[in-house]
């Protein structure tokens, strides 16, 4: 996703518009926030080009917001509990990244049933693909609405990636 966006940020670059290249300036990438700048800047480059943003409570924003935050997760590991053995305390309270990835792709066959989800269950050819896949699907939605730019890798998901 931040390819994509500083490709365009380039393109921006070449055009009038001060207040939205000062304000992409001062957006510093912090992996531990809630809302990863990356995405900030797709919403505001959206809004300067007097586009109408992504509705963060929908898809496919939702999918990447998690998506970033499970890349996040890995590439800015901080330790936290996760509980081995699945619980059926009614206080048990799953991981929230994994709780955010249920029921979206397929699990890492190679994972027994007694093995947590996050991250043993999910992290998975399955889970690289629905990366993948939601992954385009949201540039491709950005490029539909950002003053009709053709993006550069050219093809819709469906021709990315090959069946299984």
């Amino acid at each position: 996703m931040r390819p994509t966006i500083t490709e365009v940020e380039d393109v921006v670059d070449d055009w009038d518009f001060p207040d939205l290249l000062q304000e992409l300036d001062g957006i510093e990438e912090n992996p531990f926030s809630s809302r990863p700048p990356t995405l900030k800047k797709y919403q505001l480059l959206l809004v300067y080009s007097g586009n109408e943003p992504f509705d963060t409570g929908s898809q496919p924003f939702q999918d990447i917001d998690t998506i970033q935050a499970l890349r996040n997760y890995f590439v800015h590991y901080e330790p936290d509990w996760i509980t081995p053995e699945p619980s059926n305390d009614s206080e048990h309270i799953e991981h929230e990244i994994g709780s955010r990835l249920q029921g979206k792709f397929e699990l890492n066959p190679l994972a027994s049933d007694s093995q947590e989800f996050f991250p043993t269950k999910c992290l998975s050819s399955g889970c690289a693909k629905w990366s993948i896949e939601r992954s385009i699907e949201f540039a491709d939605q950005f490029y539909d609405r950002f003053l009709g730019l053709e993006p550069r890798y050219g093809s819709k998901v469906e021709n990315t990636l090959p069946d299984r």
